[in-house]
């Protein structure tokens, strides 16, 4: 039922009850008013009755009774002091000698006590309401008998009838002119409550720009317009907490260390981007889901269990795919811990080729000093007198230094390329002719070791690089191909169609021992050798490789090796066309 039928009931009710009141208060009041006047009628003709008695000889109680009823259109009964009814002007000798005892009545007890007395009754004589008033005659301790006048009520109840129907009448048409207020009146409170009740509920739903038009000054406007404030310090204040929020998600979001929040229950609250790729979690994932469950690592749930009770922790720990992280516990009071997690494998890996590169230098420039050392001593104790000793520990001395020569300038080269501190050009190169000028200078080697080089580079395939850091990459691949052929086999270079239609894919194949596959992922570190003797014998660094795959990556491109043992190897690289 809406507010509007709620109303109408509510006012017609209202309405029905005031009128049914009042209606019943003025015909009781209109009533009691007709019986006291008719009482008092009563009261005066009995009065007459009484003077007419005193001058009445006894015996003509009966007639006078007669007479007055006639004049009066009243019932009078004339009654004397033992209650004996003497005449009645409703009914004959015989029925009045037949009627009871009267002294007992109330009027007339009362009559006897204040000199009149009032009673409305059913008579059981004539089978109607009577009005009694009874008059005493003569003095209280000695009276002579009694007057009582009496009259239908019904005359009453006639006359009240008769009002209650004009009263009826004027209350229904009173109660519909209510109703057709009710309505009147309830319309456009009816739509101004509707008109609220929209906009609170489109508000609730999340229209925060809903409004409800309450025209005037009333408290229904003045509800719509504090309706209108609320929505829109309701809208200030989520767009402020959505700006806080969308900030803290960039923030969270671009934080290279992994960030849980946990609730008191140990179950995830929140975990941003790179706690859910450290855990194994789903980018998408909701939240509530338990830190046990979630990493499956007893050790990480130990530490979130400390920090939850209150203990700041620290801990490195290995996850299952080979990654160490280092984990900081941080309690929230009341409400649960925050678990930073960075992740340090890059670190110790770091670590680990720093400790290897530190060793690998300093055993390659170990060997060569050693010599020099040696062979230094040697002249120096007396070698030197020798011509021709002097002239081969000479030799040496000079062979081991350029042999450290060029690792130190292998070193340089390698650390400008990591510190982005050597400027390659951008421009088109003919993949021809970068690797003629390459051939010219590997050449030589080649032919002293017998060795054939052939170049199948098309004459229009052309990449966009440096020249002279592809010259000194193919450099390189050729001569590592050149040291690893035996004499009287080949090496080729060309082209070949590569992962990528947009890059030019440069290869250098030779028909030399090959290497074994577990060797291949590691070929470009540096100071990596498949054969440490060999490479020594051969006079490399060690880091030839390391250079190749830097100077590739800087001018955006990749580079990659192919082998098998017995059947040669492929090294190729590949750069942009365009």
């Amino acid at each position: 039922m809406g507010v509007r039928s709620k109303l109408f009931l509510t006012h017609v009710l209202v309405v029905a009850a005031a009128i049914g009141g009042a209606d019943a208060w003025l015909l009781g009041r209109l009533r009691g008013e007709l019986l006291e006047r008719l009482g008092a009628d009563l009261a005066h003709q009995a009065e007459l009755g009484v003077e007419a008695l005193s001058t009445m000889p006894a015996g003509g109680e009966q007639l006078l009774a007669h007479r007055l009823g006639a004049a009066t259109h009243a019932r009078f009964t004339l009654i004397r002091p033992d209650g004996v009814v003497a005449g009645d002007s409703e009914l004959d000798d015989a029925a009045v000698a037949r009627l009871e005892n009267h002294a007992g009545r109330p009027e007339v007890r009362e009559a006897r006590a204040e000199g009149s007395g009032r009673a409305l009754r059913f008579s059981t004589t004539i089978g109607a309401p009577l009005l009694y008033v009874a008059v005493r005659v003569g003095a209280a301790d000695a009276p002579r008998g009694f007057v009582r006048a009496a009259m239908p009520a019904t005359r009453v109840d006639a006359v009240v009838s008769e009002v209650r129907g004009a009263v009826a009448l004027g209350s229904l048409f009173a109660l519909l002119f209510a109703a057709a207020l009710s309505l009147a009146v309830g319309g456009p409170l009816t739509r101004s409550t509707r008109a609220l009740a929209d906009a609170a509920d489109a508000m609730a739903a999340g229209d925060l720009t809903a409004r409800a038009h309450v025209p005037g000054a009333d408290e229904l406007s003045r509800l719509g317009r504090a309706l209108g404030r609320l929505g829109d310090q309701l809208a200030r204040e989520l767009a402020t907490v959505g700006e806080e929020r969308d900030r803290l998600e960039a923030l969270l979001g671009s934080m290279v260390e992994g960030v849980v929040v946990l609730g008191p229950d140990q179950r995830i609250l929140l975990a941003n981007p790179s706690a859910r790729e450290l855990l194994g979690m789903p980018r998408e994932a909701p939240p509530g889901a338990s830190l046990l469950e979630t990493g499956r690592l007893p050790a990480l749930f130990a530490l979130a269990t400390r920090a939850l009770r209150g203990q700041r922790t620290a801990e490195e720990l290995a996850l299952p795919d080979g990654r160490q992280i280092l984990v900081r516990g941080t309690p929230l009071t009341g409400t649960g811990a925050v678990l930073v997690l960075h992740d340090l494998t890059d670190v110790r890996r770091l670590e680990a080729v720093r400790r290897d590169f530190v060793a690998n230098v300093s055993h390659e420039l170990r060997t060569p000093l050693a010599a020099i050392r040696g062979y230094a001593e040697t002249l120096l104790g007396g070698a030197a007198d020798d011509p021709a000793r002097a002239r081969e520990f000479s030799e040496v001395i000079e062979r081991h230094a350029e042999r450290l020569g060029r690792l130190l300038d292998d070193l340089l080269e390698l650390s400008r390329l990591e510190a982005g501190r050597r400027d390659l050009a951008r421009e088109k190169v003919l993949a021809a002719d970068a690797g003629e000028s390459a051939m010219e200078l590997v050449g030589p080697k080649a032919q002293a070791r017998g060795v054939r080089i052939e170049n199948a580079l098309p004459e229009a395939a052309e990449f966009v690089g440096d020249r002279g850091a592809v010259e000194q990459i193919l450099v390189n691949l050729l001569d590592n191909a050149v040291k690893f052929t035996p004499a009287g086999a080949r090496v080729l270079l060309g082209v070949e169609p590569g992962g990528d239609p947009s890059r030019l894919r440069i290869f250098v194949r030779d028909e030399g021992i090959g290497i074994d596959a577990a060797h291949l992922p590691r070929l470009f570190e540096r100071f990596y050798r498949v054969d440490a003797g060999r490479s020594r014998e051969t006079g490399g660094t060690g880091l030839g490789l390391a250079i190749v795959k830097h100077l590739v990556q800087a001018q955006g491109g990749e580079v990659g090796a192919e082998s098998a043992p017995g059947k040669g190897s492929t090294f190729w690289f590949e750069l942009p066309r365009e």
